[in-house]
């Protein structure tokens, strides 16, 4: 998270029906609300990474932990 707007992640793994976990791991700035996910974009093609959009409090520079799953 960069307590400044949303934040982007990519990954092969990622699917229109992939469920994301956050946890919190080390913390930042002011640390408000878990990042949630703003918007899924999936893989297409074993080259092609997908990508989740994710937001969280303004001022939160913490940095969180995630793991997806199918």
């Amino acid at each position: 998270v960069n307590g400044s707007g949303a934040v982007s992640i990519t990954s092969l793994s990622l699917s229109r029906t992939s469920v994301i976990v956050f946890s919190l791991n080390t913390i930042g700035g002011t640390v408000g609300a878990i990042p949630v996910v703003a918007t899924i974009t999936p893989a297409t093609g074993s080259l092609n990474n997908g990508s989740v959009t994710v937001v969280a409090t303004a001022g939160d520079t913490s940095i969180y932990n995630w793991l997806i799953f199918e």
